[in-house]
């Protein structure tokens, strides 16, 4: 218990370091009982230290065994209960080992435990799901075949902004929980009894799972489509909500990530045109280097507004944030840098969360020591508790300045480059007049 206490406060510190926004979408969620959780896998252990942070309690996370194996990180999955799983194309390990794995899935599953697991199997950098593997329609009918009752299957989307980046966006979507026992008459009409060897049964409870995860998550055809309809969507949201057509105002992830998924479900003519239109708009926007909040913001009072009181309030946080890059600036510094390594998106999102944990908290540490070394006790604890409060200010403070640079930038591109802008909003235009003819 101490243990896995220690490990939410921990993942909850990384999230909130790591991430600038960390948006939730949920429907009916089931409460305690038996619960398999079934998640997209884009991020690596990002995903993870999300789901631990969110849930309301502990999961019990299914892993690669070869994790467990790994120092100190084996030994804190180890204590928090996670379940280990061998892949046939490990090194070593023999594939009969997972029948210990289905047993502790079964086991948590009759303690009443949330299970965790990423179906897919591998980390995926595309922008949509993998084949989803039959593993956890096995854990849940054989659960259930040994007597555990009102089994939910909870399907969780994850949707990063940038996954790869430090203070960026993500959304979490958790999706209508599948009933088990609602479900059981439905997978397999014949009179095999439902069990993890039933293959029929698998086989329909997998598809169904294969549905739910697609409803929930990022499931697009490329990149290429995924750019075009998340542009194309927080266009429209910013056209269609006033609130948002401003430098400063991001259009929240789970209104664009929603549309953009209505959008790639569109019939092929009309989704190729909003595709066609957006990359129009995506090219136009990449050459004059701004964003379609700029061009949307243009030069318009409210915009003017959002700009005088961010520049009001970084201006009184900056004596704080000075005293903050005094003592965070090495590990913002650190975690800033992770983007320069050269590595596979899904890797660096992966390490991103622990660099950032760790750099924030060893010089949290290490400098409340120093000032716990002198003879003012009192000087100590009360830096130690301001740090955090010191961090923030700086990283308020580097955000709002940008936002400030961006917002001079738009201000003198549209007037050195009127007509490229006017291009740029006649392409704007043309692909809101797009989208709303598809609909």
């Amino acid at each position: 218990m101490i243990a896995s206490a220690i490990v939410r406060r921990a993942a909850a510190l990384a999230a909130r370091i790591t991430y600038r926004d960390i948006e939730v979408l949920t429907r009916d969620l089931p409460g305690d009982g038996p619960v398999l959780a079934v998640s997209n896998h884009f991020g690596g252990a990002a995903d993870g230290i999300l789901l631990v942070y969110l849930s309301d309690r502990m999961p019990r996370i299914v892993v690669r065994d070869v994790l467990l194996r790994v120092p100190i990180a084996g030994s804190i999955m180890r204590r928090i209960g996670a379940i280990a799983v061998h892949k046939a194309d490990d090194a070593s390990g023999d594939a009969s080992t997972n029948d210990i794995m289905f047993r502790s899935c079964y086991q948590a599953l009759a303690d009443g435990s949330l299970v965790l697991i990423f179906p897919e199997g591998v980390t995926q950098d595309d922008p949509y799901l993998a084949p989803v593997k039959t593993g956890a329609a096995r854990i849940a009918l054989g659960a259930r075949a040994s007597g555990v009752e009102n089994i939910k299957i909870l399907p969780i989307g994850i949707h990063y902004e940038d996954k790869a980046t430090f203070r960026s966006r993500v959304l979490i979507v958790a999706g209508a929980p599948l009933d088990l026992d609602e479900l059981a008459p439905e997978l397999d009409r014949g009179r095999e009894p439902l069990t993890a060897d039933n293959r029929n049964a698998v086989v329909a409870l997998t598809e169904l799972i294969d549905q739910t995860m697609r409803s929930v998550g990022p499931d697009y055809q490329d990149w290429e489509q995924a750019l075009d309809l998340q542009l194309a969507s927080s266009t429209v949201m910013r056209s269609a909500r006033r609130g948002y057509a401003s430098t400063l105002a991001n259009v929240p992830l789970a209104l664009t990530e929603q549309l953009a998924e209505r959008l790639a479900q569109r019939p092929a003519a009309a989704r190729g045109r909003i595709c066609s239109a957006a990359r129009d708009y995506r090219e136009s926007l990449a050459a004059l280097h701004l964003t379609d909040s700029e061009v949307a913001a243009g030069g318009r009072a409210g915009s003017r507004l959002r700009v005088a009181l961010t520049a009001l309030l970084t201006l009184l946080l900056v004596p704080y944030a000075i005293v903050g890059a005094i003592v965070v600036a090495i590990p913002y510094l650190i975690a800033q840098s992770t983007r320069l390594i050269p590595l596979a998106p899904a890797v660096r999102a992966t390490i991103l969360p622990l660099v950032a944990l760790l750099a924030f908290v060893i010089e949290w540490v290490w400098l409340s020591i120093s000032v716990a070394s002198g003879e003012d006790s009192v000087s100590a604890a009360v830096f130690a508790l301001l740090f955090p409060a010191f961090a923030g200010a700086l990283i308020v403070v580097v955000e709002r300045t940008s936002l400030l640079w961006r917002s001079w930038k738009r201000w003198i591109t549209t007037r050195r480059r009127g007509a490229s802008i006017e291009q740029a909003h006649i392409q704007r235009r043309d692909l809101i007049a797009a989208i709303e003819e598809a609909w």
